[in-house]
């Protein structure tokens, strides 16, 4: 049954990964980069990157570095150095710890974090943007006069911005566990057993299956949250 709250939700996960002997994420000291303004990584920067390295990988082929002092051939440019090299341009601040668990456990890691950066990317939109979603919400809207009298009341629209970013938030966990797990407890479990499911499949950059799935992203949810200000306004 799908836990209906976050703290049961989180302690469900919690529960879920113990008795699975493991854990699906990364490394844990790691982060996105606050969206926009300097910090911003285009994904196109990344993608090139990573149709290059699927290739060789693909193709069973290996690069190599330049000759090394006093000639001595250097070490083969491996996948991790690739797939180091894409996770510091999507802005990862463990780059070789996320690279390592794609490697070593054959998780398609490079996947789960784009996904998850372009999730807090919509949640911290609330927040930095929401001077302009606050007076397009009063123009025009279905909470137009929940907005007006929020404001009414005193809130700014940098408050309103933190609240709905925090319930962006919480719909984001609740669609990511949804993903994970189809069964929400409300239907008899002879039904259940009878209905399909769904799952979130990486591609490679030419747009085939690899039969790799993102699994359990709202486990690393909250791990990957941006540091720092989100650019809301007072």
């Amino acid at each position: 049954m799908r836990p209906r709250f976050r703290p049961v939700r989180l302690a469900t996960a919690a529960r879920a990964v113990r008795q699975a002997g493991g854990d699906r994420r990364g490394p844990k000291a790691h982060h996105l980069l606050p969206v926009g303004g300097s910090g911003e990584h285009p994904n196109s920067v990344a993608d090139a990157t990573y149709a290059a390295w699927f290739e060789l990988k693909t193709q069973g082929r290996e690069r190599f570095r330049p000759t090394g002092a006093g000639g001595v051939p250097s070490l083969p440019m491996t996948d991790i150095d690739e797939l180091t090299g894409l996770f510091e341009a999507l802005g990862a601040d463990d780059a070789p710890g996320w690279a390592d668990s794609e490697a070593e456990e054959n998780i398609p890691q490079l996947a789960r974090y784009r996904f998850l950066r372009m999730v807090w990317q919509d949640i911290d939109a609330w927040s930095a943007a929401a001077p302009d979603w606050v007076e397009a919400y009063r123009k025009a809207g279905l909470a137009g006069g929940a907005v007006e009298r929020a404001l009414r009341f005193g809130l700014t629209p940098g408050e309103l911005g933190e609240i709905a970013r925090e319930v962006a938030k919480e719909t984001a966990f609740g669609l990511l566990y949804g993903l994970a797990d189809p069964a929400d407890g409300d239907l008899p479990p002879e039904t259940e057993a009878r209905l399909p499911g769904w799952c979130l499949a990486e591609l490679s950059p030419e747009g085939r299956p690899t039969g790799r799935v993102l699994d359990a992203l709202y486990e690393d949810l909250d791990e990957v949250e941006p540091q720092g200000p989100t650019g809301g306004a007072a």
